[in-house]
């Protein structure tokens, strides 16, 4: 009994030292804001934020659906070089009460539409909420290119029970800020 106490106690210890160096990491590194915005179809609305914390790209994505379950279904980095890059981790972000800044948000038009109308608005609806960490190849990134970020969202519940419906939002500055 007394060695298996001990066992925990020293795998405790060792934990903790491990996750306060990793903390230490992380801390130590800057976080430059790459992108936030957010896009709305119909009653979906999908928020994207993305840090860039050193060879890190740090996603939180956000889904407020009206009539519905939202689920995010696939987050992935794409770009010339880079092809398709599925995030390391991912992990779900509980929803809180504490209000959020309003996205500048882009509204696809209807049937027939002129182009896209851009305002800052808050999105209403059920919220699901994820943080998606990619490791980006520095070494592949090529100056001037575009880069992008694919959502794929789907309801769970509701009138549009399983359908999957894709946003793409660019990263324009993302290939300066890693050159740097």
């Amino acid at each position: 009994m007394k060695k298996m106490f001990a066992l925990v106690a020293t795998m405790g210890v060792l934990l903790s030292i491990s996750n306060f160096s990793f903390a230490q990491e992380e801390e130590g590194a800057e976080r430059i804001l790459v992108l936030r915005e957010a896009k709305q179809h119909k009653k979906t609305t999908v928020a994207v934020e993305a840090y860039l914390i050193s060879d890190m790209l740090e996603v939180t994505v956000m889904v407020r659906m009206y009539a519905g379950k939202p689920s995010i279904f696939n987050v992935i980095l794409v770009g010339p070089k880079l092809g398709r890059i599925s995030p390391k981790t991912s992990e779900t972000v509980t929803a809180t009460v504490e209000d959020e800044a309003p996205f500048p948000t882009t509204k696809r038009g209807g049937f027939i539409s002129f182009g896209k109308k851009t305002e800052t608005k808050e999105a209403k609806g059920t919220l699901t909420k994820e943080l998606f960490r990619f490791r980006i190849p520095t070494d592949k990134i090529v100056p001037g290119k575009r880069y992008q970020i694919w959502v794929k969202v789907q309801s769970r519940k509701g009138k549009e029970k399983g359908k999957i419906r894709g946003f793409k939002f660019d990263l324009e500055s993302l290939a300066q800020l890693i050159s740097q």
